[in-house]
């Protein structure tokens, strides 16, 4: 099957996506964490579930942990177990989902603030079909702002490749767009 995610060094396909997902009986309503995979995961566990989900900047400090009130930060909770015949299966779960993925963005202040979307808002710009099929994006944002996931939705609607290149070198990040083949990129101007 073909590849999801390469994250430096682990390579990940959408088989290996699908199972885990099929296998899987918990998930964490409030995320924290670096490995996209296990981010990637979670986040579509608890939409094909129909799961309220928050999603934690990983480099958020303890003070700002603490302010946003979350007491269950990557406590696991049971979710009613799917098995989805295939990726477009899952995929359909995920577009009829009724879940609220609430992220938190720095204000004026500095300190995080909360906002929520559901999938159809932060999927409306998605673009489906044949012709984006072959795409392979390097993944240039945060996970867990509403860029990065507008990035991942666009890359799994069409069951395109992604390659972590997010907080890398410039160096590494021109080996990786040579090496990957990487043909798109959504980052900010002065990416």
């Amino acid at each position: 099957m073909n590849i999801f995610l390469k994250d430096t060094d682990k390579i990940y396909t959408y088989g290996q996506l699908l199972d885990h997902i099929n296998q899987s009986e918990e998930y964490c309503p409030e995320f924290q964490g670096k490995d996209l995979f296990s981010y990637f995961t979670n986040l579509l566990l608890g939409l094909a579930g129909g799961e309220d989900i928050f999603l934690i900047d990983a480099d958020f400090s303890k003070e700002e942990v603490n302010a946003l009130g979350l007491s269950s930060i990557n406590k696991k909770t049971h979710l009613e177990k799917r098995i989805f015949n295939d990726l477009d299966d899952l995929i359909h779960a995920i577009r009829e989902s009724t879940s609220r993925i609430t992220i938190f963005t720095s204000g004026t202040t500095g300190q995080p603030k909360k906002v929520t979307h559901s999938y159809a808002s932060l999927s409306r710009a998605v673009r489906r079909g044949d012709k984006y099929s072959g795409n392979i994006w390097g993944f240039a944002y945060n996970p867990t702002h509403m860029a990065g996931l507008q990035v991942f939705f666009q890359a799994l609607e069409n069951k395109n490749e992604l390659v972590n290149i997010f907080n890398q070198s410039r160096i590494s990040i021109y080996d990786s767009i040579r090496e990957n083949n990487i043909t798109h990129i959504s980052a900010t101007p002065t990416f």
